[in-house]
């Protein structure tokens, strides 16, 4: 890798200082191919769904609104062959693989010689020891580490965020390094003596001040996809820029043209107003102006998330730093510090880079009110950090092979154990099967198809609205059901919504006593004709109406059980069945969405006597490996009866459900059924799973 015009920025490099442009696309070909087949090609959960509505549609998602993202979801969500959710996670997966490529260069520059002078030919002799290779390789593989690949690989923001916010980085890194250090630019022959200097320098001049400009709409763009991804790396950047300007090494007109070139990169934000006040397309808060824009633009809708005390944030970071060190991320971040502190003094980016890179991403996620570090957009605002670590991992790998003799051993050992920890960690590299993954789509299509006519739906989690409001309206599946999300229920421009996609809805006072749920029992008092169904028995209850029957998806009332579901068979076990066939836990977090639906199922369908249908959902929602074997003899569970009491309570909360307390239930139903063998051997696969009622019974 030496310094010569090779490395120079050009279109085959995307424009970035990179020595090894052939090993860096081939890895990012690599990475890209391994996203490809292993991407979800259909709904996925969480805010997956709703961008894909708003992309599809050309409507407006939650704030702060990710208009590049929707704009371009709508291109890709057109390409010709291929079904408009295919091409919106191709998107994804596109965007993470051209990540590798500003990687690439950023390890380069933290992997150059500390003064800057030429490289000897022999390679072995360089503290860069064969980087050409090695550096390309290991960035391709640690971009494997499931922190990356889960985003990567279904509907989202944060990839192309993440490449947008790193290609800034590399290409603000060369303006940063003092003049000395730079590389000569490659010129044209000077046809007058000495002109060659004069040229050269000019054209140096030229190169960094719309350089500066470049980094500003880079940095603008990414803000128009994820405004904290964006606001993350400017002010890790802020460090080495505020060095550049007390040496004098930037000009007032080079700032100005960052500045100007952020505006520009901001130009993707007009797309709000012009979409927010569409009627016929899905557009989050209608921000049309005045205060229902300024609450969009401020996030006041999540603003109740944030503002913990201290000693909540320091039990987050004590949750977080316990999950990445079981996943095996903690030691990638932790070689990615120490290799940058010791290298990137030289590389322009500084050694506060990656640490304020880091611990803002940190930051922004243990503040939170509700903290979960498995949550997909929490592993989503690590993704430019963690990149960055893994570009200094392998930099600093390369160097300490480079120092030659025992230190090549412990190279070798250190880029192993790295490796080994992207190969193991959970989902393992070859147990991830997203493509098989339609859980989302199934829960959904199964609900709509199955509801009765006219028939509103009260849905409360995230695994629920989402997914039903895609193919309610992207999809136009069952146009005459109305969705209600109770999250949504507290805003008036849902209402507007509902009541211009369902214009026979009777109309009622959305101000009352009772907040949410007033709300919605003055609209069902308001609508008595139209039948009912509930995502569980508790909210049902909640809303002071017994649950008719269990349904076949949803939990129905009085009037759907007598029309429509009368001698229904359950149609989530099967469906729970199939997809722990095909998919496992190979993609984080359909294995606990349906862990939780099949908990609440089985729960249902014991209390309405149908006490072996209870059984196989309950089991439908426990992945293959630990769910214990049974006998055709324990399956005839009819003397277990009916399940009495409220919902169980349990000691340690979880994000949605773990297989552990479905083994638990399970194992609770076969003892009443008088089967104690059989549910001994649940009770202790639900103490593997760290259950503390199950290890509480086992004594």
């Amino acid at each position: 890798m030496t310094e010569n015009s090779s490395a120079a920025p050009s279109w085959s490099s995307l424009g970035l200082p990179l020595g090894a442009r052939r090993n860096a696309w081939i890895a990012s070909g690599a990475v890209f191919l391994y996203y490809l087949l292993t991407m979800s090609r259909d709904l996925s959960f969480y805010d997956s769904p709703e961008l894909a509505l708003v992309a599809v549609n050309g409507g407006l998602g939650h704030p702060l609104g990710q208009p590049l993202h929707t704009m371009l979801g709508w291109l890709f969500s057109r390409l010709p062959g291929i079904s408009g959710l295919v091409g919106l996670n191709l998107l994804s997966a596109l965007a993470a693989a051209l990540t590798v490529v500003p990687l690439v260069s950023i390890a380069e520059a933290l992997c150059k010689p500390a003064d800057g002078a030429p490289q000897p030919s022999d390679s072995s002799s360089h503290p860069c020891f064969c980087p050409e290779v090695i550096l390309p390789a290991g960035v391709g593989l640690l971009a494997l580490q499931p922190a990356l690949w889960e985003n990567a690989t279904r509907i989202e923001v944060y990839s192309l965020a993440t490449l947008l916010a790193t290609w800034a980085v590399a290409r603000a890194a060369p303006l940063f390094v003092p003049p000395l250090s730079l590389p000569p630019p490659s010129l044209p022959p000077a046809s007058v003596p000495g002109e060659d200097r004069v040229h050269g320098a000019r054209a140096q001049e030229l190169t960094h001040g719309w350089s500066w400009f470049a980094v500003g709409v880079a940095l603008g763009l990414s803000a128009s996809v994820n405004a904290i991804i964006a606001l993350s790396a400017a002010l890790a950047l802020a460090p080495a820029f505020a060095v550049t300007v007390h040496g004098r090494r930037v000009r007032l007109f080079d700032v100005l043209r960052g500045v100007g070139g952020g505006i520009v990169g901001l130009a993707p934000f007009l797309y709000i107003p012009l979409v927010a006040g569409r009627a016929d397309v899905f557009v989050w808060g209608a921000p049309t102006g005045g205060d229902s824009l300024r609450r969009y633009l401020t996030n006041a809708d999540f603003v109740h998330n944030q503002g913990i005390a201290a000693a909540q944030i320091a039990d987050n970071l004590s949750r977080w730093v316990s999950w990445a060190g079981t996943h095996l991320l903690l030691p990638l971040v932790l070689v990615g510090l120490v290799a940058h502190f010791l290298l990137a003094r030289r590389s322009g980016l500084g050694r506060g880079f990656a640490v304020l890179a880091f611990g803002l991403g940190l930051a922004m996620l243990i503040q939170n009110v509700i903290f979960w570090p498995s949550i997909p957009d929490y592993v989503g605002y690590l993704a430019l950090s963690v990149g960055v670590l893994g570009a200094g991992a392998c930099a600093g790998v390369v160097r300490l092979a480079g120092l030659g003799g025992r230190f090549r051993w412990l190279a070798a050992g250190l880029g192993v154990a790295l490796l080994l920890g992207v190969a193991v960690a959970h989902p393992a590299i070859h147990q991830r099967k997203r493509h098989n993954d339609r859980l989302a789509r199934t829960m959904a299509a199964g609900a709509l198809k199955t509801a009765p006519t006219r028939a509103i739906l009260i849905v409360k989690s995230d695994h629920w609205v989402f997914p039903l409001l895609y193919l309610h309206r992207a999809e136009r599946l069952r146009p005459d059901v109305v969705i209600l999300p109770v999250g949504l229920s507290g805003a008036s421009w849902y209402w507007r919504l509902l009541h211009q996609h369902h214009a026979d809805l009777r109309r009622f006072k959305l101000r009352g006593p009772g907040g949410r749920l007033g709300r919605i029992k003055r609209f069902l008092a308001a609508n008595p004709r139209r039948p009912v169904l509930y995502e569980h028995y508790g909210y049902a209850l909640a809303l002071g109406r017994r649950p008719g029957c269990p349904g076949v998806w949803l939990v129905a009332d009085d009037a759907s059980c007598r029309f429509a579901f009368a001698n229904s068979p359950d149609a989530m076990a099967p469906a729970l069945e199939r997809h722990s066939r095909d998919v496992a836990e190979g993609s984080a977090p359909s294995a606990d969405v349906a862990a939780g639906i099949s908990l609440e199922r089985g729960d249902i369908l014991w209390r309405f006597g149908r006490p072996a249908d209870a059984l196989r959902a309950l089991r439908a929602g426990v992945p293959p490996a630990y769910r214990p074997a049974l006998s055709p003899s324990n399956l005839k569970v009819t003397r277990a009866g009916v399940l009495r009491g409220p919902p169980l309570r349990w000691r340690r909360r979880v994000l949605i459900g773990h297989w552990s307390r479905n083994l638990f239930l399970a194992a609770r139903l076969l003892y009443a059924a008088g089967h104690n063998k059989a549910a001994r051997a649940h009770l202790r696969a639900a103490a593997l799973g760290d259950l503390p009622e199950a290890k509480r019974s086992l004594k």
